[in-house]
């Protein structure tokens, strides 16, 4: 007997089977999951390395905190730098050119300070 591994929503293997069904052939269906069985086959392998000790996970979360607050910091700057073009805008339509100076300098240093 034909064996027929598949996935269910893979148009792939819905056209074999459907060309198997028109052909009347018979074959056993043997369903497979992509995702699972690869990630307990990865998630075994690093255990047995060595790889998933706690000092690495120590570390790769200390990166991963560290470059989550750079980027806190810069979105930050970012927003900051854009309220204050905002507030130049305002200004300059009122006429205070040395307030709309000093907050366009003043936005362009966060900008820089965001990059």
């Amino acid at each position: 007997m034909r064996h027929l591994y598949h996935y269910w929503f893979c148009p792939n293997s819905r056209k074999v089977r459907i060309s198997l069904l028109e052909k009347s052939m018979d074959c056993e269906l043997i369903l497979e999951l992509p995702e699972i069985p690869m990630l307990v086959i990865n998630a075994l392998k690093q255990i047995e390395k060595g790889s998933l000790k706690q000092e690495n996970s120590k570390k790769q979360t200390e990166a991963i905190l560290s470059q989550l607050r750079e980027n806190s910091l810069k979105e930050r700057a970012t927003i900051i730098a854009i309220s204050l073009l905002a507030l130049t805008g305002f200004l300059v339509t009122q006429s205070i050119w040395t307030y709309a100076a000093v907050s366009a300098f003043s936005s362009l240093i966060f900008w820089f300070k965001s990059r």
